[in-house]
């Protein structure tokens, strides 16, 4: 199996990345919603060409060649985008096998996860954000926040 394409999408709040096989299956990644112009770019001009022709299997060694093979513009875009590669070609192999992707990277570790409330707000003052954040611990059961 072979990388045939590599497609960055732009949804504004977020990158997905599409990368297509030989075979026709087709993995989807998501890549950081950090400046989606910038990561789609990156991805589009400086890691595509150098992953399409490479096995999705090896992941291993696409994640080294990405980051090795861009070490003078190393850096936070790079990890973000290539991010978006690396999960698309985990999801390519679990529709491969026919396996969840956690399967393929350990099998299940736990069957229940905590979660948090978090927010990003910054229209609002410190105290309405304590107030939204209550409510939210209230409404939805949260045990840990992060603002």
């Amino acid at each position: 199996m072979k990388i045939t394409r590599i497609e960055p999408i732009n949804l504004q709040r977020t990158v997905l990345v599409k990368v297509y096989t030989d075979e026709g299956i087709t993995g989807v990644g998501e890549a950081s919603p950090m400046n989606p112009p910038v990561v789609c770019s990156h991805i589009e001009h400086s890691l595509a060409p150098m992953v399409v022709g490479m096995d999705p299997f090896d992941v291993e060694a696409i994640v080294e060649k990405m980051i090795v093979g861009q070490y003078k513009i190393a850096g936070q875009t790079q990890a973000m985008a290539g991010a978006g590669i690396e999960i698309a070609c985990w999801d390519i192999m679990g529709k491969a096998l026919n396996r969840p992707v956690y399967k393929l990277l350990g099998g299940a570790y736990r069957t229940k996860v905590q979660v948090y409330a978090s927010s990003m707000r910054r229209d609002i003052t410190p105290e309405d954000e304590a107030r939204r954040m209550h409510d939210l611990r209230d409404k939805y059961g949260y045990r840990a926040g992060k603002i």
